[in-house]
């Protein structure tokens, strides 16, 4: 007797039908694919990214910090607060109203 259509609607564990991890042809998943140099490159690439977005702040204040100690302002404040209240120890306009 011939099914035809009627073939297909077997359970995956009838007999006469492969298992479908036969069928798949699937291979293991434990061998780790290979990098290719654009992929390394991208990786560093965005790990330099993110140290400079992460570290971003720290280089502003820094540089902030050296313009004001060159122009002779707070450091903290940068002369915008009024001297008297500054908390800065060595806060040079606090030196000058003092003078």
């Amino acid at each position: 007797m011939n099914l035809g259509a009627f073939a297909a609607l077997r359970p995956l564990g009838a007999p006469g039908r492969k298992s479908a991890s036969t069928v798949c042809g699937a291979g293991a998943m434990d061998a780790m694919p290979t990098w290719t140099l654009d992929q390394i490159a991208g990786l560093a690439f965005g790990v330099v990214m993110i140290a400079f977005v992460v570290s971003a702040r720290q280089v502003d204040v820094f540089f902030a910090k050296q313009q004001r100690r060159q122009l002779g302002l707070c450091e903290q404040c940068g002369g915008v607060y009024d001297p008297a209240t500054c908390t800065q120890a060595g806060c040079p306009l606090k030196k000058q109203q003092q003078q």
